[in-house]
């Protein structure tokens, strides 16, 4: 049987780090693949779109199991303290519908923009490159009003900082760490 993040409660484990890094790489190999092609000079954007929305959806599994942040005004809707597990984390967010949302500290398009880089300058993508998106990849649950800020600011999908783009917008995180199982 596969183990979920709720079988754990939202702490991702060594092997399951390493085990990331392994399929990053193994994302980058498919980009170099159908996506930057030195003969054919284009893009497959159907793959090209797969490929994006797997590392979407990669870094946000990193965030929300290793780099998960909760901003001091979206914490007044959950009440999240060292007793609250990932799953009542969870509840807390769906018993306040539309308050919060939860979004890429760094936008995902970042991360598939070094695939990008990395073939066009030639540069090396592979342990230590793949290993950074473990502490890069944050996943942060704010207010809606919050992201209206970001947004009006012009942080959508533009965030070359986004501890500026936070301060700016006002927003004030703090690291959550999810309870295990029975220390509630």
């Amino acid at each position: 049987m596969a183990t979920t993040r709720f079988e754990h409660d939202g702490i991702m484990t060594k092997q399951e780090q390493e085990n990331m890094v392994d399929f990053i790489l193994y994302l980058y190999e498919a980009y170099k693949k159908w996506c930057h092609h030195p003969v054919r000079k284009d893009k497959d954007r159907h793959i090209d779109h797969i490929l994006y929305i797997a590392v979407r959806d990669i870094t946000r599994i990193i965030g929300e199991n290793k780099n998960l942040y909760i901003s001091e005004a979206a914490n007044k809707f959950i009440k999240a303290d060292k007793t609250t597990t990932y799953r009542g984390l969870l509840n807390a967010r769906k018993a306040n519908p539309g308050k919060t949302v939860k979004e890429h500290f760094k936008p995902a398009i970042d991360f598939y923009k070094q695939f990008e880089e990395a073939c066009i300058e030639n540069k090396p993508f592979g342990q230590k490159e793949a290993k950074a998106w473990l502490k890069d990849a944050v996943i942060a649950i704010i207010t809606n009003d919050e992201d209206k800020k970001l947004t009006k600011l012009g942080y959508v999908k533009n965030r070359p900082r986004p501890a500026k783009a936070y301060k700016e917008a006002g927003i004030i995180k703090t690291h959550f760490t999810p309870a295990k199982k029975g220390q509630q």
